[in-house]
C-alpha cells in the first residue's frame, strides 16, 4: 500500500506532527464521503484522485478539520470526467484538490485547463497533489497553467493541508465577492437598460419588480411597489399573490408584517434591511414623489447583496422621476 501524509496517527507521542497512518480499508469510501455536513455554512472541497486510499484518508484528515472557523464539506471524485460532471453541476467549490495522474498522465492538467476555458470558473482553487512530480515539472506547470498550489503527497501532513485550505478558502472568498460584485453591477446596468422602455408608472412599477427579483436571484412573487402623494399611499405594482392589490390603497393589503414594513420605511424615509425583507425607499428629491418597494427574501442578505440593492436605488430613482413626469404629461393629455 502506497502511503501518504495524511492521518495522523493515535499512537503519536505529544509534540510529534510527522506519524502517519491510512485508514483501515474496511471503512468504506463511499461512507466517509456521504458523512460531509451539508450546512451551508461551511467550505466546499472536492478532492479528485483515483486512488481510493488517498481519498478514504482525506475524508478522515479533512471530517473533524476547521478553516476561518468553518467545517468542510468534502466532494470526492475518481475521474476526470467524474470531477467534470461535479463542477458543471454543484456550485460554490471553494478549493479543488486535484492529482495529475489518473485515466491518463495528464488527466489532472486537461481537468485544470478545462474549468477555466471550458467552464469559465476563474473562482475555483485549484492545488495540484500528486504522488508522482515527475510527470508535471512544478516550475512548467505553474507557468502553463492556471494552479493555485502545487504540493506533492508526501509533503502533505495535517498541519500544511490546514495551511494551504486556509489560504485558498481566503483567497476564494475574495475572488468570489469580487465576481458576484461585478455580476451585481452587470444585472444592475441591465435593468436600467429595460427600466428606460417604460411610459407609465405601473409599466415601470412591473419592470422594477422583475428586475429587484432578478438582481436577488429571488421568485418575483412577494414584491409590492407604492406611491405616497401627500396623504394618500397607493399601491401601483404588486405581483404573485399580491396581485389583486394594485391600484388599492395600502390598507388593503391584510399581511401585517408587509403594512407594518412599508408604513415603517415611509414613517423613517430611509431603507430599511430585515431577515426577512428589505424595503427600498426611493426619496421625492429622487422620484418627484415617495415610493417604496417591498421584497421578500428567504435568506438574510449579505453586505455585498445589500450594497447592491441600495445601488440599485439609486441608479432607478432618476428613472422614476421621469417615468412619473411621463405619466403626469400623459394624465393631462
Amino acid at each position: 500500500m502506497t502511503q501518504y501524509e495524511l492521518v495522523p496517527s493515535s499512537s503519536s507521542s505529544e509534540g510529534e506532527g510527522n506519524d502517519f497512518v491510512f485508514l483501515s480499508e474496511s471503512e468504506p469510501l463511499e461512507t466517509l464521503a456521504s458523512s460531509a455536513n451539508t450546512d451551508p455554512d461551511l467550505w466546499r472541497v472536492l478532492a479528485v484522485d483515483d486512488d481510493p486510499d488517498f481519498q478514504r484518508s482525506m475524508a478522515f484528515a479533512l471530517s473533524g478539520m476547521c478553516v476561518l472557523g468553518r467545517k468542510i464539506e468534502l466532494l470526492q471524485a475518481g475521474s476526470h470526467a467524474e470531477a467534470a460532471q461535479i463542477l458543471a453541476r454543484e456550485q460554490d467549490i471553494a478549493v479543488m484538490l486535484l492529482d495529475v495522474v489518473m485515466e491518463t498522465d495528464d488527466a489532472g492538467l486537461r481537468l485544470a485547463r478545462a474549468v477555466r476555458e471550458v467552464l469559465g470558473n476563474a473562482e475555483l482553487r485549484i492545488v495540484l497533489v500528486t504522488g508522482q512530480p515527475g510527470f508535471a515539472p512544478v516550475r512548467e506547470v505553474m507557468e502553463h497553467y492556471d494552479i493555485n498550489d502545487y504540493w506533492s503527497k508526501s509533503e502533505l501532513g495535517i498541519e500544511r493541508l490546514h495551511t494551504l485550505l486556509t489560504a485558498n478558502a481566503r483567497a476564494w472568498m475574495q475572488v468570489h465577492t469580487i465576481a458576484r460584485a461585478r455580476r451585481g453591477l452587470q444585472m444592475i446596468v441591465e435593468a436600467s437598460n429595460v427600466l428606460v422602455g417604460a411610459r407609465n408608472l405601473n409599466d415601470f412599477s412591473a419592470r422594477t419588480i422583475a428586475e429587484i427579483a432578478s438582481v436577488l436571484g429571488v421568485a418575483p412573487e412577494g414584491v409590492v411597489c407604492v406611491r405616497r402623494t401627500r396623504n394618500e399611499v397607493c399601491i401601483i405594482g404588486a405581483a404573485g399573490r399580491y396581485a389583486g392589490t394594485v391600484g388599492k390603497s395600502i390598507d388593503s393589503i391584510a399581511t401585517a408584517r408587509v403594512h407594518e414594513a412599508i408604513s415603517t420605511c415611509l414613517r423613517e424615509q430611509r431603507t430599511l434591511i430585515r431577515a426577512d425583507c428589505m424595503v427600498l425607499y426611493f426619496p421625492s428629491s429622487l422620484a418627484g414623489s415617495e415610493y417604496v418597494a417591498w421584497v421578500e427574501i428567504e435568506n438574510e442578505l449579505d453586505a455585498t447583496e445589500q450594497e447592491l440593492l441600495r445601488v440599485f436605488a439609486m441608479n432607478i430613482g432618476g428613472g422614476l422621476h421621469n417615468v412619473a413626469l411621463f405619466s403626469r404629461l400623459d394624465e393631462l393629455a
